[in-house]
């Protein structure tokens, strides 16, 4: 990136102050899964291992985020000022990486509008003030792809990459696909086969290493081997049973009871006989929770929801949904227009474009499985590399011809 240090720095500045303004202005409540997070860091803090209560393990929920709040916990107590504080830090490396890959990519005028786009994205805002796991995954997954385009040497680049794969995969798991990304991407049109496959299993081993100590912690305490959590067969059931409104539910009283991996593998179960007895049911549905995947951006007021009206009222939380919600659609329109752009440019070959290929990707899984606005959080970034070309092309337009 060759952006003037000065305009950099600005940039920078924005993105840090906006984040530092809204954790002084925003308490820390943790609810849903911030709540369990929370909770499960609390008793790793205190050696009592990872789950509800000590001697009684769980392995429903990816562990990264909750051993992260736990070393916080054990350095400074259970205070949420530290975690806050890192966050607001990570939100600002996430704005830096974003503006690396779009330079990495295209050029610096769209790293610069990329920058300007997200240091001021609400969502990317108010997420540092809670206990989620959306900025930490964030930020390692840009940090494993800029790896992987970055580093010219095969080994250095697989191990490198491997590794942020693994522990974005710890975060969520959604990152343990991303080996066959990374390198479909690279090899492009003109593929080499053997380059390729060896770089795809050498990655996808440094990944797997990185996770089989926890792999085998959970067959010790399941009899199973779980390579990161136990919950994907819930998610499916979710979005596919026969009062699924698509979004999330309670789990079913017959699964209530049952050890977290046989609930999960009868869940998956019948989400699966359902899909199969429905197939064109199935395609529908997922094709409309593509659209409400997209159709608004609150979670970031909702999840600070209580904090937010114990400190200013009710009244707060509808202008603040309606801000963050009109700055989403502008966003995602431009990031349709840059989108319409490269297909325009490249034809065919935008199926090679990182930024198509990777909100494909997150929105692909969670269409198939359950949405929410939570879950178009990974998708942002390259929304916004996109939607940065949009804008570099406006203004080219608009710019008085010599």
């Amino acid at each position: 990136m060759n952006l003037p240090r000065s305009v950099l720095l600005r940039v920078l500045a924005v993105a840090f102050g906006l984040r530092l303004l809204w954790a002084l202005f925003c308490p820390v409540v943790p609810i849903d899964d911030a709540f369990a997070y929370d909770a499960f860091a609390q008793n790793l803090a205190n050696g009592g291992g990872y789950g509800w209560k000590p001697g009684e393990p769980s392995l429903f929920w990816a562990p990264g985020t909750s051993f992260l709040l736990a070393a916080f916990y054990s350095v400074f107590g259970h205070h949420y000022g530290p975690v806050v504080a890192f966050q607001v830090l990570l939100g600002v490396g996430s704005v830096y990486l974003a503006m690396a890959l779009a330079a990495e990519l295209y050029d610096d005028k769209v790293a610069l509008y990329t920058g300007v786009l997200f240091a001021c994205w609400p969502a990317q805002i108010q997420f540092v003030s809670l206990l989620q796991s959306e900025l930490l995954f964030e930020v390692l997954f840009l940090l494993a792809f800029l790896a992987y385009l970055r580093i010219p040497r095969p080994l250095p680049q697989i191990l490198v990459t491997g590794l942020l794969l693994s522990l974005a995969s710890y975060v969520r798991p959604l990152a343990m696909l991303a080996p066959i990304l990374f390198v479909f991407l690279q090899q492009g049109p003109k593929w080499d086969w053997r380059g390729g496959a060896l770089r795809l299993v050498g990655l996808l081993v440094v990944l797997y290493a990185g996770l089989l100590p926890w792999a085998l912690r959970n067959r010790e305490v399941s009899g199973h081997l779980v390579w990161v959590s136990a919950n994907s067969g819930a998610n499916l059931w979710m979005g596919n049973n026969p009062n699924t409104t698509g979004e999330y539910m309670h789990l079913p009283p017959e699964v209530q009871g049952l050890p977290e991996v046989e609930r999960d593998r009868r869940l998956g179960q019948i989400a699966k006989d359902y899909i199969l007895t429905e197939p064109v049911a199935f395609v529908g549905r997922t094709f409309k929770k593509l659209v409400k995947l997209h159709d608004r951006e609150t979670i970031g007021v909702v999840w600070n929801g209580d904090g937010l009206k114990g400190r200013y009222g009710e009244g707060i939380l509808g202008p603040l949904k309606l801000a963050s919600t009109v700055y989403w659609w502008v966003g995602l329109a431009l990031g349709l227009v840059g989108l319409g752009l490269r297909i325009r440019a490249l034809r065919f070959r935008v199926v090679f474009e990182p930024p198509l290929l990777f909100w494909a990707y997150f929105a692909a899984v969670h269409a198939v499985v359950v949405v929410m606005d939570r879950y178009h959080f990974p998708s942002v970034p390259f929304i916004a590399i996109l939607a940065a070309q949009a804008i570099v092309w406006i203004r080219s337009r608009r710019a008085p011809s010599a």
